[in-house]
């Protein structure tokens, strides 16, 4: 059923791409929140830095939520620490 994966656990290594950390993905017309979080202080920084800050410009254009310098402790279908 949908919701009921379990959490992703992070590593500590996640900063290639960054961790999708929280999202609350509904249906029926509702609102769609993402939230993307890294603990860099730049999303994708294998890239140059012009491409890596073209990349975060757009997808904050597109209505995510980009957190810089911020890690996760853990996630649940209800909550994100």
């Amino acid at each position: 059923p949908r919701g009921s994966r379990s959490p992703r656990q992070p590593n500590g290594n996640d900063s290639s791409a960054g961790a999708l950390a929280a999202s609350n993905l509904t249906s029926g017309g509702r609102e769609i929140r993402v939230v993307l979080l890294h603990a860099g202080g730049l999303i994708l920084p294998e890239l140059p830095k012009s491409l890596a800050e073209f990349a975060q410009k757009l997808l904050m254009k597109r209505g995510v939520e980009v957190r810089l310098n911020t890690r996760l402790a853990g996630a649940t279908a209800e909550a994100a620490e």
